[in-house]
């Protein structure tokens, strides 16, 4: 054999192994895609399905599949963590896991499921150890998650993500680190503590419930029932005397003493009498009437709506609030009047961006803007949220 045949021959031998390599690792056309606010598609060749939307990290998970037959030896499906501008994060198999949640991935790694830990760029940062084991939605982009003891899950600690461990596996459970860098863990016999991030004890495990923080504030409940309000430090800002204690929302919180419950700021003092009243958001709450409907009520105690909702409307949210009249939801503003009437058999709340995603009664999605028009017709099979100018749909296969 000459030395041109040879080289030939190997030319062809690449060209086809070049062929089959991008035949087996290229994706076939889907019909889901990423909109811009004026629905053109920022990806050109459509995913396979949504696993979910854009988080508020600017990243979401779709589905893809390879060219081959599926049930044949080289057939795969592919998860794929995209940004906003469809670049691809990160990539993993789909045989067996559904989805990206957190950024945490849980995949099989020599022949057994482990669970890697991936910053926004998809760089994996941290790779769980066999003798541990993490929930999906555990990381929060903080640096340390919380973790079992291995498969039994009977106790929790917090690892880092250099394998350190900040809090040993001896609780019933731990929470993941909040905004503040604080971890709320419960003790086998029920009671709650709070430590930070790197592992100090803020308070021992001595309460009998404590609730997330909420405009740096936290209810906790003693052995004898009372509610109080601690700060991120575990001291005391509001006593221990109520019989009842919510969260703080919009500088307010509902307490309720010797049977009376009102609303009180962050220093304790009474503000209002709270009757029938939730808590407020964005400067308005729900109060109930006498025919057990809602109406939406200002913090001078003024109705903007007469009673007309039921439990199942909303508190406003970036401007407006989610109504429900007849099972089907709709909008109206922070005046009181309607900027939607109730059409829709679902809808989300009213985004940062001004947009709404909302289900007709055919089952089709659209997007609305707050100033009462559609941003794009209800056409979509499925629809994410809008963030960042962008979102998630599912069109119709031509």
């Amino acid at each position: 054999m000459n030395k041109r045949i040879i080289i030939i021959s190997a030319c062809i031998t690449i060209l086809m192994l070049a062929l089959f390599t991008g035949y087996k690792f290229s994706y076939t056309d889907g019909n889901c895609y990423i909109i811009d606010e004026n629905g053109n598609h920022i990806n050109k060749k459509g995913y396979k399905e949504i696993r979910t939307g854009f988080s508020e990290n600017g990243l979401a998970t779709v589905l893809v599949e390879n060219r081959w037959k599926p049930g044949s030896l080289f057939y795969h499906e592919y998860l794929l963590l995209v940004d906003t501008s469809g670049k691809v994060k990160y990539k993993t198999t789909a045989d067996d896991i559904y989805t990206i949640i957190n950024n945490t991935v849980p995949r099989k790694d020599r022949g057994s499921f482990a669970e890697y830990i991936l910053n926004d760029d998809g760089k994996v940062i941290y790779k769980v150890p066999s003798d541990k084991y993490i929930y999906c939605d555990s990381y929060n982009y903080a640096d340390a998650v919380p973790f079992s003891d291995g498969e039994d899950c009977l106790k929790y600690g917090l690892v880092n993500m250099k394998d350190e461990v900040l809090i040993e596996p001896i609780y019933k459970y731990v929470w993941p680190v909040d905004e503040n860098g604080l971890v709320r863990v419960q003790s086998e016999d029920g009671k709650y503590g709070l430590f930070r991030e790197n592992g100090d004890v803020v308070v021992d495990p001595i309460y009998k419930s404590m609730s997330d923080f909420c405009e740096g504030i936290a209810v906790v409940e003693l052995d004898d029932g009372t509610n109080g309000y601690i700060d991120t430090n575990g001291e005391f800002v509001i006593d221990p005397i109520y019989e009842y204690a919510t969260d703080f929302s919009d500088g307010l919180a509902i307490v309720r003493n010797n049977g009376e419950s009102f609303y009180i700021d962050h220093t304790g003092q009474k503000v209002m009498d709270c009757g029938k009243s939730s808590l407020f958001n964005e400067g308005f709450a729900k109060v109930l009437g006498d025919n057990n409907f809602y109406a939406y009520m200002d913090k001078s105690g003024k109705l903007i709506t007469d009673y007309i909702y039921p439990i199942e409307s909303d508190l406003f949210c970036n401007g407006f609030a989610r109504i429900q009249q007849g099972g089907l939801k709709g909008f109206i503003d922070q005046e009181g009047s309607v900027v939607f009437e109730a059409q829709f058999r679902k809808a989300s709340p009213m985004g940062k961006d001004g947009h709404a995603t909302v289900q007709i009664e055919s089952g089709l999605w659209g997007y609305i803007n707050s100033d009462g028009t559609w941003l794009l017709e209800p056409v979509f099979l499925e629809a994410t949220d809008f963030h960042d100018g962008v979102a998630l749909v599912k069109v119709a296969e031509e």
